[in-house]
């Protein structure tokens, strides 16, 4: 067991790392897909609300 352990814990601790990077692309490329999809949001110019037509009233005396 003593000569088992090491083994045992080295793999342990492998696999950890692994996990861990993995969990580490993926959080980065979703950071890119979204900076991505906001940057072309960005760029294109927002339609202003059409409220109506200004008119313009002139008294009458």
């Amino acid at each position: 067991m003593r000569l088992l352990a090491p083994y045992f814990l080295q793999q342990v601790v492998k696999k950890a790392e692994e996990n861990f990077k993995q969990q580490q692309q993926n959080y980065q490329q979703q950071q890119s897909q979204s900076n991505t999809q906001s940057s072309s949001h960005a760029e294109m110019p927002k339609e202003k609300k059409k409220v109506g037509e200004y008119i313009d009233f002139e008294e009458i005396e």
